[in-house]
């Protein structure tokens, strides 16, 4: 059976509804300097050594170049003007664009579409998207938007960098986004001669050598049943890490909850147990997408991450016991364990 679903994680332009997040075990980073704020409706934060430390100016640019290209909240970005363009014709974008949606395309080739960024329509009719639904979508609106959910509608072309729709679609980056830009942040602390650095975006994170003790960076999986307490910790001194989870981000329709996780094969959300999924890879890019992909799968997500070789934790809930129960695959119990 084939399923296509997508975690949306990128939603507001306000630190309304925070993501599942992955705490920065606290420690005094003197030596090092650190930088904060706001960028793609959540915060940014970067503690860092480096041979000669980037400007803040420097830093907010490269977001907001991110911002400029795959914001669904700007009608001016490359995402948005691609989404209003026609059908058949071939759309000059970003390099940037480019590598984001063949990765995209790579995670959803791998899980037979549990990563679908053409997923908007279904995000926007559910109110997960730019401000404008306020009610919960009827039958027959989602089985009409359905039509227009398909990855393998859109081609993607490397030189010149450019975007095909070959039957009407819309794009939505909020499961990819946010990891490429930790990514970009970490290319700038690399040309920056950084060789300690910890970079993050709304809980994504990418780290490189070790902190201010001379030891691995210690992260801290936060646990879904109680806010700011930390369920598991990982020391890592390379890669990324992202996760996915349903219990910060939902919608309220009649008093009936609704998770932010859309089966778009029902269009619908998902009703699994699950409530996150963290993933360690090499770059924050990958980390995000597949976090978010192999939570929207589920069980399955568990089998096909062992099956490929994936550092992933999964949290769940118990349905008879309401405890928190977790699984790591093979390679993620080698990280856990050193």
């Amino acid at each position: 059976m084939h399923h296509k679903f997508l975690v949306t994680k990128w939603r507001s332009p306000t630190l309304w509804f925070l993501p599942a997040a992955l705490l920065l075990t606290a420690c005094n980073f003197v030596g090092y300097k650190s930088y904060n704020g706001k960028t793609m409706g959540t915060y940014y934060r970067i503690v860092a050594d480096c041979q000669v430390a980037p400007s803040q100016s420097q830093i907010e640019e490269v977001l907001g170049s991110v911002d400029a290209v795959m914001s669904n909240y700007r009608e001016d970005s490359i995402v948005e003007v691609f989404n209003r363009y026609q059908v058949g014709s071939w759309f000059t974008v970003d390099e940037s664009l480019v590598y984001v949606a063949t990765v995209a395309h790579q995670v959803s080739e791998l899980t037979s579409g549990a990563f679908d960024i053409t997923v908007k329509p279904l995000v926007d009719a559910w109110g997960f998207g730019p401000p404008g639904a306020t009610d919960k979508p009827t039958d027959e609106n989602i089985q009409t938007l359905l039509e227009k959910v398909d990855y393998q509608g859109l081609e993607i072309r490397d030189d010149p960098p450019g975007l095909l729709k070959k039957q009407p679609l819309t794009i939505d980056l909020s499961g990819i986004a946010k990891g490429y830009g930790v990514d970009m942040l970490a290319e700038l602390l690399d040309q920056s001669g950084c060789e300690n650095y910890l970079a993050e975006i709304g809980g994504e994170l990418r780290v490189k050598g070790v902190n201010q003790m001379g030891r691995a960076w210690e992260i801290g999986i936060e646990s879904p049943l109680i806010p700011g307490l930390i369920q598991e910790r990982i020391s890592i001194s390379h890669g990324a890490l992202a996760t996915t989870g349903d219990y910060r981000n939902y919608l309220d329709y009649e008093g009936v909850i609704y998770p932010h996780v859309l089966d778009a094969k029902s269009g619908s959300p998902v009703e699994h147990m699950g409530a996150s999924v963290t993933v360690h890879m090499r770059t924050a890019t990958e980390a995000d997408s597949y976090a978010t992909a192999l939570y929207a799968l589920g069980e399955a997500g568990l089998q096909l991450a062992e099956e490929n070789d994936i550092a992933a934790l999964f949290q769940h809930l118990d349905g008879r016991t309401g405890r928190l129960e977790q699984r790591a695959t093979s390679k993620m119990k080698k990280i856990l364990d050193d």
